[in-house]
């Protein structure tokens, strides 16, 4: 179905059902994770922003990360086999 057909179909509907239908659009565009974050997201992120600004020598690379996290996954496999 194409966006001008919903639109169409949509304008039949009162003023009422076409709020609640454009709430319930927003609400499944939320939860596919394309909406706006969240108050508790961008509370996180502003902690860690801030923690990063404090200690700009406390982070690591990605590389270095992903290098760590791979050693420490495979002790994890072998510890489980």
């Amino acid at each position: 179905m194409t966006v001008a057909k919903v639109l169409k179909e949509a304008k039949k509907l009162d003023a009422d059902e076409r709020r609640m239908l454009v709430k319930k659009i927003l609400v499944s565009i939320e939860e596919d994770g394309d909406g706006p974050i969240s108050v508790e997201t961008k509370g996180e992120l502003a902690r860690r922003l801030d923690a990063l600004r404090k200690n700009p020598d406390d982070g690591m690379e990605w590389s270095d990360f992903r290098k760590q996290l791979r050693k420490e996954m495979k002790q994890l496999r072998r510890k489980r086999a």
